[in-house]
């Protein structure tokens, strides 16, 4: 079985299993950088942010965004 490894700061965060579903989520909910593609076919990845793709991530951005105006 192949996985999509996950990597903050040289440290593992999580795991998926590599199929085209869950490589689409991972292009739409993060910024990232591939580290390698291993013999047994497993991707890591280096992350490196998180889209505001949905809801709670716009949410997030635009308290930060108040908050930074209002300062």
């Amino acid at each position: 079985m192949k996985w999509i490894i996950l990597w903050i700061n040289n440290n593992r965060i999580g795991s998926v299993e590599l199929n085209q579903s869950n490589w689409n989520r991972i292009n739409e909910q993060f910024y990232y950088s591939i580290i390698q593609t291993d013999i047994t076919g497993t991707v890591h990845l280096e992350c490196l942010g998180i889209k505001p793709t949905n809801k709670r991530n716009k949410a997030s951005k635009a308290n930060t965004n108040n908050l930074i105006e209002r300062s």
